[in-house]
């Protein structure tokens, strides 16, 4: 009986040993869930990426390459790139702007036709001059334009420059 006792401790002690052992490794090796959420994330770029991979992560939005420089100014039928929107003004469709040699009671606006492009989304939108509209998950806003006017001289419309500024709305 005296030797049965150690014996029966030791197997004890060796199926203690394995049943932790188990469940260490199922603990470290649990498989993730059968199947991810159908969520979607919006990237910067206007495209969206899925959950993926044992941890049902979002996958990385694809990097922002442009073709272009991130440019916020433009001149007309210039096709600029910020924040991951094109944008291209097409036509100055009023400029009551003051001329700078007269005293106005109104300060007056500039409207410009511009072409708006994300991955997803091509649009033909009129800016005022410090209003924002809306484009997606963004704001643009035209900010300002030069040259400034002038009573005697009007401006050409090649001489046009406007400044832009996207946000996230």
């Amino acid at each position: 009986m005296k030797n049965g006792i150690p014996i029966i401790l030791v197997c004890l002690i060796i199926v203690a040993v394995g049943a932790w052992a188990t469940h260490t490794q199922r603990a470290d090796s649990a498989p993730g869930p059968l199947g991810c959420t159908t969520e979607a994330k919006i990237c910067d770029d206007g495209t969206s990426v899925s959950r993926a991979g044992p941890r049902c992560e979002f996958a990385p939005c694809p990097s922002i390459a442009p073709v272009e420089t991130e440019s916020t100014s433009a001149a007309l039928n210039q096709r600029i790139f910020t924040h991951g929107i094109h944008i291209t003004p097409l036509s100055v469709i009023g400029d009551s702007r003051c001329p700078v040699d007269v005293n106005c009671i109104q300060a007056g606006t500039v409207r410009v036709s511009v072409k708006l492009e994300s991955a997803s989304t091509t649009q033909t939108q009129v800016l005022t001059l410090g209003t924002k509209i809306g484009f997606g998950a963004k704001s643009v806003a035209l900010t300002a334009v030069t040259p400034a006017t002038h009573s005697k001289t009007p401006i050409a419309p090649s001489d046009y420059r406007f400044e832009f500024l996207v946000d996230f709305y």
